[in-house]
């Protein structure tokens, strides 16, 4: 799929509706029968901080509530590598806003890739298998550095060509 960014006017519209899934409404029969629906996610989904809101802003975080719609509407993979991956609205860390969304995804179910707790996760492939085959996904954010993971903090996988060559590599041994 395209980028799913559930902030701003977005999370406001899904608030006020008390439906979070109605933003796969439309698509959800799509997303279901697909043997691994994948979706980059350009924001964090965490309550470590109020969502932001329906106003001008490049500072995007939407709210945990939509974890639960992303699982229910079938989604297999999340990929966390967005520009945005590590935004938080009202003064929160952004370590802890990347756990948080990590792990709420972790409890529904949703594999990921490209955001982890150290760079060594976040450059190693999480892998799916549907019907004996085994498919690998990476992910990397190529626009934000301040939010690359390092050996001893949370954050996205940042790219270039020789990353992205050795990662596939192991991804294929």
């Amino acid at each position: 799929t395209g980028e799913l960014i559930p902030a701003r006017c977005t999370n406001a519209a899904l608030e006020e509706l008390g439906d979070f899934g109605a933003m796969f409404d439309g698509t959800r029969d799509l997303l279901l029968a697909a043997d691994i629906a994948v979706v980059p996610l350009e924001v964090p989904l965490t309550d470590l901080s109020p969502p932001t809101p329906c106003t001008p802003t490049f500072v995007l975080q939407g709210s945990a509530k939509a974890v639960d719609a992303i699982a229910e509407a079938g989604i297999d993979m999340m990929l966390i590598a967005g520009n945005h991956a590590m935004d938080c609205w009202n003064a929160c860390s952004r370590s802890e806003v990347m756990l948080d969304t990590l792990d709420r995804f972790d409890r529904a179910g949703v594999a990921h890739a490209g955001g982890a707790v150290d760079i060594e996760v976040a450059r190693t492939a999480t892998v799916i298998e549907r019907d004996g085959v085994r498919f690998a996904f990476l992910a990397y954010d190529s626009i934000a550095p301040w939010y690359a993971a390092t050996s001893s903090t949370p954050g996205t996988a940042p790219i270039d060509l020789a990353t992205l060559a050795e990662d596939v590599a192991a991804a294929a041994a």
